[in-house]
């Protein structure tokens, strides 16, 4: 019994040697987590990806066209904010104006949108992902995505900018359409993918692509999207911009401490 205590005092013991061992081993993460400090200007941000978005225009709308009749229509926007309000605002709020057609170019819908966009520090964590466009001083605020039901279906879309808070300058956005594959359509478009496409559609699955069953392969085509390109003329009908996404990375001095 004595030499059953011993050992288990023996195991706590080296237990929690090794727990304040890691802790540490890993204190240059924890503080740099506990007092991290939100200030864009302290931070560097290395890219990780790139994605086109469409600027909103005062002046003329921004037109879509569908491949296909659209019974559901997705918009992924985002405003831009002048600096001066970045550090004292938690939110802005904006919005535009959707107008639906049909094909013989009637217009059967309009619908206004209005969303309040969150501060991403506000509710994302330490080092979160961030969107930036380059050479700009406006800050971009958290996305929102908006679904549109829309009967009869439409054929094209003209999306205009609603009077907003004054600090946001600009609007972006990207328009997406779904992708008409079910059931054995799914399943086929799923084959005609090259092997690392099929690779990455399977990537969040407990079994790689090779196999995975038929219904799990259509599954994972069922309900995918299709970002749009606006019609007419790039820099003459629309505006296109590249947005960034990164996450921010501690500067130099910061790894030095």
């Amino acid at each position: 019994m004595r030499l059953t205590r011993i050992g288990r005092l023996v195991s706590l013991i080296a237990a929690t040697a090794i727990g304040i061992g890691a802790a540490w081993l890993a204190r240059d993460d924890i503080i740099r987590l506990i007092g991290w400090s939100k200030a864009q200007s302290e931070l560097e941000v290395e890219a990780a990806k790139r994605s086109l978005v469409y600027r909103l225009n005062r002046e003329a709308p921004l037109n879509f066209a569908f491949s296909r009749p659209a019974g559901v229509i997705r918009i992924v926007s985002q405003p831009l904010v002048d600096a001066g309000s970045w550090d004292r605002l938690d939110y802005w709020t904006y919005g535009f104006r959707v107008e639906v057609y049909d094909s013989g170019g009637t217009a059967i819908a309009s619908h206004d949108i209005h969303s309040r966009a969150l501060h991403p520090d506000r509710i994302l964590p330490f080092r979160r992902p961030v969107r930036f466009v380059r050479d700009s001083d406006l800050k971009i605020a958290l996305q929102d995505d908006t679904v549109i039901v829309s009967t009869p279906a439409a054929s094209t879309i003209a999306i205009t900018p609603l009077p907003s808070d004054p600090a946001v300058r600009e609007i972006d956005l990207r328009v997406y359409e779904r992708l008409p594959f079910i059931g054995r359509t799914a399943l086929a478009a799923f084959h005609r993918r090259s092997p690392a496409e099929q690779a990455q559609l399977a990537g969040a699955s407990a079994l790689p692509a090779e196999l995975l069953p038929d219904a799990e392969r259509a599954a994972l085509m069922t309900n995918r999207w299709k970002v749009l390109g606006p019609t007419g003329v790039p820099g003459q009908d629309y505006t296109v911009t590249v947005m960034y996404e990164g996450r921010f990375q501690p500067s130099d001095e910061e790894e030095d401490e």
